[in-house]
């Protein structure tokens, strides 16, 4: 298989950049430039563009674990806890409150005393 035929192979798959199409090919750097002009000159149509690379970003703490460290922090094991207050507490709507509670039952034993109130029950080890 030709330099070209690869060149074309791993741009078909993806975008490349030249070090990725030099890892893949084990050609030089001289050498890719060299068939990428002649394969534009043979009527392929192979730009330079700046593609996004996609990378993990931590935005915020989620708030699940805002939640179980408000009750951590505050010792509220065995309380009787308002999700209405919580919610105002946390600066959180209630929605956004039932749903990180919600996240949390796999991980806590948690009981639902009426609508408005839960208790988290401390494990004991």
């Amino acid at each position: 298989m030709s330099l070209k035929d690869k060149i074309i192979l791993e741009l078909q798959s993806e975008p490349k950049s030249m070090q990725e199409l030099q890892l893949a090919t084990g050609k030089s750097y001289k050498n890719i430039q060299a068939r990428i002009s002649e394969l534009r000159k043979d009527g392929y149509d192979i730009q330079l563009k700046l593609v996004e690379v996609q990378k993990y970003t931590l935005s915020e703490r989620s708030n699940d674990i805002i939640i179980s460290e408000f009750i951590k922090d505050n010792n509220l094991f065995n309380s009787n806890i308002s999700i209405t207050k919580l919610s105002n507490e946390l600066s959180m709507s209630i929605e956004e409150v039932k749903v990180a509670i919600g996240k949390l039952f796999s991980s806590y034993s948690i009981i639902q005393i009426d609508q408005d109130t839960i208790k988290f029950i401390a494990k004991k080890y």
